[in-house]
């Protein structure tokens, strides 16, 4: 980092150099601070301004090739700077006494400023250098005359509006053909909710169904239980029925062995019955006869 020396009337910058660690002074110039004060306008036309300044103290740097020679810097106001390149001039910043600028920016103004001289009607057009460059980027011959120049512009003019023109047409098809999409999308969307409408009616109705039957099925099962339970009473009544048979078979022994006991009785007088009563032989009789 450079030491100002605040009493001087132009800053003077102490730094090392790259060779043998010598003390190079850089300063500011007249030329630096005149070439300063025209940069930052080049939309203006002021950058041609700027470059007829370097043309003028620095004629060596506009051949059209080939870099200044290091005789020819030496010579020039480049080194009363402290400089040892018109580069280094440019790119070292303002407060060492340099332009603060971009090289490459310079060249690219080089270039369109080789055309200023070239064809002085440009001068009076307020291109910028970046216009220059593409005129002669897109064409093999730049325009000789103004009139060539403006036959050129306008062409370039319809050319850019065709350009638009096609560019418009391209992106209005490309809406059409988004916008027929779109409308498919829609399409197809409406048809997959009526689907899904229609998809949820028919589960509706299978869950109605479902409901009908699952009722059938309970009323079935009661209906079944029912029958069940009758047909255990009906085989109850049968198995009652059996058993009242049984009974009626019962009844007619217990029939016959009286009618056997009272035809027994029959047969005997009345003093043997008293006997036979008194004595408790008459239901051992009744027993004896049972078990015949």
């Amino acid at each position: 980092m450079g030491i100002l020396y605040p009493f001087t009337p132009l800053p003077i910058i102490c730094i090392m150099g790259k060779k043998y660690g010598e003390i190079i002074m850089l300063k500011d110039t007249q030329l630096a601070f005149s070439l300063r004060e025209k940069l930052g306008s080049e939309s203006t036309g002021k950058w041609i301004e700027f470059m007829d300044s370097v043309g003028a103290s620095l004629p060596f740097l506009l051949r059209s090739a080939g870099r200044p020679t290091t005789e020819e810097i030496a010579s020039s106001s480049i080194t009363d700077g402290g400089f040892t390149s018109w580069r280094q001039m440019i790119e070292t910043s303002p407060e060492s006494g340099g332009l603060g600028w971009s090289y490459d920016t310079y060249k690219s103004w080089k270039k369109a400023y080789n055309l200023v001289l070239k064809h002085s009607y440009l001068r009076d057009l307020a291109l910028s250098s970046s216009e220059i460059n593409t005129i002669q980027r897109e064409n093999k011959e730049f325009p000789a005359t103004l009139e060539a120049f403006e036959a050129l512009k306008k062409g370039r003019k319809m050319l850019v509006e065709d350009r638009r023109q096609n560019a418009v047409a391209s992106l209005q098809k490309q809406l059409h053909a988004a916008n027929s999409e779109l409308s498919a999308a829609k399409q197809t969307l409406e048809v997959a909710r009526a689907s899904e409408a229609q998809l949820k009616s028919f589960q509706l109705l299978a869950r109605q169904e479902l409901a009908q039957l699952n009722e059938k099925i309970g009323a079935l099962q009661v209906q079944l239980e029912r029958e069940k339970t009758t047909s255990e009473n009906r085989k109850n009544k049968i198995q009652q029925l059996d058993k009242s048979l049984l009974g009626l078979d019962s009844s007619d022994t217990a029939n016959r062995i009286f009618n056997k006991y009272f035809k027994k009785l029959s047969t005997m007088s009345r003093w043997d019955l008293l006997v036979a009563f008194f004595k408790a032989e008459l239901p051992k009789m009744v027993t004896k006869d049972q078990k015949s």
